[in-house]
């Protein structure tokens, strides 16, 4: 096994408290959401960063932005998956989920939220997310073409929030980067919470 890699940040960024959610993003970032409330996305440090010596070396991570926008702790993560028309480098759409019960839609390169799922379609904190891709025809050059916004280049067609009070909520993406203002429907029939 290689060396782990030692995540060094600015101070201003780094998570003050446990990190509840890892993802990796489709250009090779690290994502973590944290009981601080914070999502940091990390990236390779470069070389003109800092040199070899030092804990990591040229291995290193660095956190590179910070997305803030839940009111409680984030709880889980997930990289909506890029069209096939765009760079495997590109910065996609990023899905958290959150105790305050939201999950939220953020474009990663901006840092900041494209949309809010919810509040009111739970009523407990959201234990999980998850993207259904697009069939191929709904993930054509033309949908993703229209915008050079992260936004606009995943190919997703549907969202997932699942949350304690045993719910699983689904929503739409009309257009790349804006899902309905409601969820197109809500699964029930779990008996206890929704964890995974």
């Amino acid at each position: 096994l290689s060396q782990p890699r030692h995540l060094d940040s600015h101070e201003t960024q780094k998570p003050t408290n446990q990190v509840r959610a890892l993802a990796v993003l489709p250009d090779g970032s690290l994502v973590s959401g944290s009981r601080d409330r914070t999502i940091v996305v990390w990236r390779k440090k470069k070389r003109e960063e800092g040199e070899g010596g030092g804990e990591g070396g040229d291995r290193a991570l660095v956190a590179s932005a910070t997305l803030l926008g839940h009111s409680d702790f984030v709880t889980s993560l997930c990289p909506l998956p890029s069209s096939p028309s765009t760079p495997p480098t590109s910065t996609p759409l990023l899905l958290s989920g959150g105790r305050d019960a939201v999950g939220i839609l953020w474009d990663v390169a901006a840092a900041e939220p494209v949309a809010k799922l919810g509040p009111g379609a739970h009523k407990w904190a959201v234990s999980s997310v998850a993207a259904r891709p697009a069939a191929a025809e709904e993930a054509s050059p033309s949908r993703s073409s229209s915008s050079s916004s992260a936004a606009a280049a995943a190919a997703a067609a549907a969202l997932f929030t699942a949350s304690l009070d045993g719910t699983i909520a689904e929503w739409d993406l009309p257009s790349p980067s804006l899902p309905a203002s409601a969820p197109s429907r809500v699964l029930r029939g779990h008996e206890g919470p929704v964890q995974a």
